[in-house]
């Protein structure tokens, strides 16, 4: 499902294309009870039924924005130049020396 975020207004009946469904997946901080987690965006992000066109964009001051990553248990990993060794295999310990 795509993900807009309004610019300019909250979302709403006047502020969206006609006959699309939505709902808030980040809601803005004004909202007393928010459907969703709250956003960084002023006026949160929503996700629509079905992919806007560029007209309906700019005539709506929507921007399409990617949709929020779904946590994962993998950590970043970094590789030192010169230590592509990695854990020792039997311990599963490493060392950078």
């Amino acid at each position: 499902m795509p993900h807009y975020k309004p610019t300019l207004r909250p979302a709403g009946y006047a502020t969206l294309p006609t006959g699309i469904k939505w709902h808030y997946t980040e809601a803005p901080d004004y909202l007393p009870k928010a459907p969703a987690p709250r956003s960084r965006h002023p006026h949160g992000i929503i996700e629509t039924d079905r992919d806007l066109t560029a007209e309906e964009c700019a005539t709506f001051d929507l921007e399409p924005v990617l949709p929020p990553e779904e946590p994962t248990d993998q950590g970043i990993q970094y590789v030192v130049p010169g230590c592509e060794r990695g854990p020792d295999p039997e311990t599963g310990q490493g060392s950078l020396w």
